[in-house]
């Protein structure tokens, strides 16, 4: 079984860190890495919100192991006559929203194409 503690120590280990410096990273003890991964300890939403910026994958990924593991890596080269396409950003906009801590971009439809099309840069660090 793939639990949240697997999904942390395969990222830890990807990204060639120590659970000492993994645990410098998020402020914690190494210790804590250790619980994490053994399933001795509950990882709360603001750690798994930072683990998910440190490995750059979707909260979902860490939280429920959602197959949109690197959410980002599959907009990294945007073809800029598709940022005036309104279908082109309502689809990627769904598909980068799809983790729940963006509930708050979540009524994105009925916004404009030029607000749609900065939420998408912002989201993909292109701004």
């Amino acid at each position: 079984m793939n639990t949240i503690g697997d999904r942390i120590k395969e990222l830890r280990k990807e990204n060639k860190l120590t659970q000492q410096e993994l645990g410098e990273k998020l402020g914690v003890h190494s210790n804590t890495i250790s619980m994490y991964e053994k399933g001795n300890r509950k990882v709360s939403a603001e750690m798994a919100n930072k683990l998910s910026e440190i490995f750059n994958v979707s909260v979902g990924y860490i939280t429920k192991g959602e197959d949109n593991k690197k959410i980002k890596d599959n907009y990294t080269s945007l073809d800029e006559s598709l940022l005036n396409d309104e279908k082109y950003l309502n689809l990627t906009l769904k598909n980068l929203l799809k983790d729940s801590t963006m509930v708050a971009f979540q009524d994105y439809k009925s916004w404009s194409v030029e607000d749609k099309k900065e939420l998408l840069l912002i989201l993909l660090d292109k701004k």
